[in-house]
């Protein structure tokens, strides 16, 4: 993020702080939103986190006065990274217990393609000599498809909630320790 601020002209010392923000925002605005979704589901705040992380990326490729694009990077941690909690704990809760862990790798997974594979296409932007501003247009895409594909998955809740998980297997022999 410091490179990007510094390419849309501002000094390093902003850029720095940008990036702060960012991340105070992903901590503070992610614990929020949890507390909202304790109340209220998980699926209302992801989408909201979504679409409010997308609108603040996109709101910051224009010129505004410093403090409002201090308030505009801190709404933008929580829309871009602080809705990772979140996700991990709808996924939980959506899919069975036997499913839960590859669910959440998947996810996980996800995210991490997007945070190697955005900063990536960001730079050949900058490098084509493009403005910055496509850079944060490109950046908010995987935001309004993730809140799309919150709708899309709908308040689901696994068929087993509530049994316990199956038994393990018995345990099978192993070579020199026989059973």
């Amino acid at each position: 993020m410091p490179q990007l601020m510094q390419t849309a002209d501002y000094p390093l010392q902003d850029s720095q702080t940008f990036l702060i923000l960012l991340n105070f925002g992903a901590t503070v605005g992610g614990l929020a939103m949890s507390l909202l979704a304790d109340r209220a589901g998980s699926r209302e705040p992801i989408t909201a986190c979504f679409l409010l992380g997308a609108a603040a990326i996109v709101t910051m490729s224009t010129r505004l006065p410093l403090p409002a694009r201090y308030a505009i990077v801190i709404v933008g941690g929580c829309g871009a990274v602080g809705v990772q909690g979140l996700i991990n704990v709808y996924i939980s809760r959506s899919y069975p217990v036997t499913a839960r862990a590859g669910a959440v790798g998947v996810a996980l997974g996800a995210g991490r393609i997007g945070a190697i594979a955005g900063p990536t296409l960001g730079g050949w932007i900058l490098a084509a000599g493009l403005q910055p501003r496509w850079d944060f247009i490109l950046f908010a895409v995987p935001a309004v498809l993730g809140a799309a594909l919150t709708l899309a998955a709908g308040g689901r809740t696994p068929r087993n909630q509530g049994r316990p998980a199956p038994s393990p297997r018995a345990k099978e022999p192993t070579a020199g320790h026989p059973q």
